[in-house]
């Protein structure tokens, strides 16, 4: 990236794939940590039309997928940190088990945390 630019990308991008099907608009991509069990590790966190995906940034192969509709419940800030975010799932991520009750919330962090969680919020609040 150029000197004093934020190292994330927000594009709005749509493509077809092999089976004819749009791919959801990308409002922006971050480069994000999960925060797993399993330890940390770099994703690019996707903010789109739909819902979330997360990527592995080495294959681009999607890691994760959750739609606004039905697996999102909440995302937000960890406070006393610059960076530490969460999301709020109705399942484990990295067990993709539905929870019958309650929710799931996963710790990440991103250095551009602000820009990240207002544009979850800007495409949640369109998608309802």
């Amino acid at each position: 990236h150029q000197h004093g630019e934020p190292r994330e990308w927000s594009v709005i991008v749509s493509s077809v794939d092999s089976n004819h099907r749009m791919e959801p608009r990308v409002v922006a991509r971050f480069l994000a940590t999960k925060h797993s069990w399993r330890g940390r590790y770099m994703r690019i966190f996707v903010v789109a039309e739909d819902g979330l995906y997360t990527l592995n940034p080495q294959t681009f192969d999607t890691t994760n997928v959750w739609l606004w509709d039905g697996d999102v419940v909440d995302a937000g800030a960890v406070l006393g940190s610059g960076s530490d975010f969460f999301l709020r799932l109705t399942h484990d991520p990295d067990g993709m088990l539905r929870i019958p009750f309650g929710t799931h919330r996963k710790l990440w962090s991103c250095e551009h945390r602000a820009k990240l969680l207002t544009a979850l919020q800007c495409a949640r609040a369109a998608a309802a």
